[in-house]
């Protein structure tokens, strides 16, 4: 029998799982505007971000721009998200990075 913390858990990973599909979908949708700063790829910066916090707790934008420039060089990350389409990896990088400039103080 699962205990209340496990299955708070397992709720959680679901959570993260479901959040990452999310982002894949709506990378998807953003890239079709051809603009990384547009409204749909700045909403995938936030949900990024989101995803982002169930691993990297109270991350600040410049966590996450400076994890997101070393996901360039990290051949997985790029596998990942060149699945979703040819040039998916840089316009998540991009969207992602004018999403922190504009959350610097």
């Amino acid at each position: 029998m699962m205990t209340k913390h496990q299955l708070n858990q397992d709720e959680r990973y679901n959570q993260w799982v479901e959040l990452g599909e999310q982002i894949r979908k709506e990378l998807k949708a953003a890239m079709a505007t051809g603009n990384p700063n547009s409204p749909q790829a700045q909403k995938v910066a936030l949900l990024h971000s989101q995803w982002l916090e169930f691993t990297f707790p109270g991350h600040t934008p410049q966590d996450h721009a400076y994890l997101i420039q070393n996901y360039r060089n990290d051949g997985r990350f790029v596998a990942y998200y060149e699945s979703v389409g040819p040039g998916a990896s840089d316009f998540l990088c991009e969207a992602i990075l004018a999403y922190t400039k504009s959350k610097k103080a």
